[in-house]
């Protein structure tokens, strides 16, 4: 029996949809060989597999569920953007889009994680009397870890490309 899972048309939206002929190829590959590759779920709802699980659905093809683990929706909009982001078949447009939909959600998750005191990148509390620099030493390390900072290295951009593609991805939702 084909189990029931969730469609977040805001996660859904983030996958760049596929062309008529890779629909069809994909459809024909189901058909064929069934489902390799599991759905990947986060509370019960879709974040990678939506072409295969409508698939499915339709032919009734069995297929395995693969159960992510997220704090909140940011940290799965990160990684679905992160997961699209390794395939190659993406368009400029697309690439740029979900780099800055990454980096809005990372942002928010790094405010998140740096609300209890914490360092965005060990988790750890850093003590204020531990800390001992100058305010220029201060300046560079929070710089380098500003999220676009981060990113851009990551991406082998500049730091105010990864910005500007975040206010286009806001623009374009």
């Amino acid at each position: 029996m084909i189990q029931p899972l969730i469609i977040d048309p805001e996660f859904r939206d983030l996958i760049p949809p596929l062309s008529a002929q890779e629909l069809e190829n994909l459809e024909e590959s189901l058909l064929r060989e069934g489902c390799r590759e599991p759905i990947v779920i986060w509370n019960q709802t879709i974040i990678d597999g939506h072409h295969r699980y409508e698939i499915c659905s339709r032919h009734r093809i069995p297929f395995e569920t693969k159960v992510m683990f997220f704090q909140a929706r940011v940290d799965a909009i990160s990684w679905i953007c992160l997961n699209q982001l390794s395939r190659r078949n993406l368009s400029e447009e697309a690439y740029r889009y979900l780099i800055g939909k990454r980096y809005d959600a990372e942002k928010v998750m790094n405010q998140r994680k740096n609300a209890s005191g914490s360092n965005q990148y060990s988790g750890a509390v850093v003590p204020e009397t531990e800390v001992i620099s100058t305010p220029r030493e201060n300046r560079r390390k929070k710089e380098q870890n500003r999220t676009s900072v981060r990113l851009g290295t990551e991406y082998r951009i500049d730091h105010s490309t990864i910005e500007s593609y975040g206010r286009f991805s806001r623009a374009l939702d």
